[in-house]
């Protein structure tokens, strides 16, 4: 008997050959193979191609990067730079052009040069910063160039020397007079006058203000004591009173209320509330 040879796709089942011939679809055998160009690689990501460094992709060819003078091909090795004291400008490295009393910057903005200390930029060139008598030079040049030794304030272009008046002393600032009243002091007409204080108020520790003690109120230049009625507590802000709890205020006065069955004080301790399960009807406590 004549061996039956079958195709690898043919299957047997009970002396039934079935044979599956593979569908090709003419899209699938259309495949895009991109022929990578000279001067190129394999790319690390997907099946495409990309430059060799040293060159550029150019119309799905790889062509040399034309460095000009005065320049290197970057660490990318896909652009190039510009030498230190030069800079692009368009297809060219220009050489720093820096002016007398400045030096060269590594950056890739501005004019790429910044002034010396003690000179500030005009235009192209670097002009001295002239510091007048009990002055000397800023640490913020673009602000102030220069600022005035203590004891002294800046009028146009000079540092005067500032008169401090009686119980006042130097404050630390470059505007304003130069000098600020001391503690229980207050400025008045160039003048540092004492703060008068009533009894029984205190200077805050802050500010030029005074406020009364606890227990008292301000009534025009005075502290006042504050009358506190029977069953009443000065609150927590020391300037008002308040009633004890289980009482209530009535004609400023504090009265004691009644509480009715199924009631209890409520959290301010001036006022009742019903019970859980009874709701208030008038002044009772009834079952919801």
């Amino acid at each position: 008997m004549k061996a039956l040879k079958l195709n690898p796709l043919c299957l047997i089942a009970l002396f039934t050959v079935t044979c599956y011939l593979p569908s090709f679809n003419a899209d699938s055998q259309s495949l895009s193979i991109q022929t990578a160009p000279e001067n190129s690689h394999k790319s690390r990501y997907g099946d495409s191609w990309e430059c060799n460094r040293g060159f550029r992709d150019l119309n799905d060819k790889c062509v040399a990067i034309e460095i000009p003078a005065n320049a290197f091909l970057s660490p990318s090795g896909k652009t190039w730079e510009c030498h230190r004291g030069y800079t692009k400008q368009d297809d060219i490295c220009n050489k720093i052009i820096i002016p007398s009393n400045a030096y060269l910057v590594d950056n890739i903005y501005g004019k790429g040069w910044k002034c010396d200390r003690g000179y500030l930029k005009s235009k192209q060139t670097c002009e001295k910063i002239e510091v007048p008598e009990n002055g000397y030079l800023s640490e913020t040049p673009l602000v102030s160039a220069w600022l005035c030794e203590d004891g002294f304030k800046r009028t146009d272009n000079q540092c005067l020397e500032i008169v401090i008046p009686k119980n006042a002393q130097v404050k630390n600032s470059h505007g304003g007079k130069g000098w600020e009243c001391r503690r229980r002091f207050i400025e008045s007409d160039g003048e540092c006058l004492p703060i008068e204080i009533p009894e029984n108020g205190f200077q805050q520790p802050y500010g030029k203000q005074w406020i009364c003690n606890r227990g008292f109120l301000k009534v025009n230049d005075q502290c006042s004591k504050i009358e506190v009625p029977l069953f009443a507590h000065l609150d927590k802000t020391g300037y008002k009173w308040k009633c004890n709890r289980g009482y209530k205020i009535s004609n400023e006065n504090c009265v004691s209320f009644n509480i009715p069955d199924n009631a209890h004080i409520g959290y301010s301790g001036n006022l009742w509330r019903c019970n859980k399960g009874f709701q208030k009807q008038n002044d009772q406590c009834i079952v919801n």
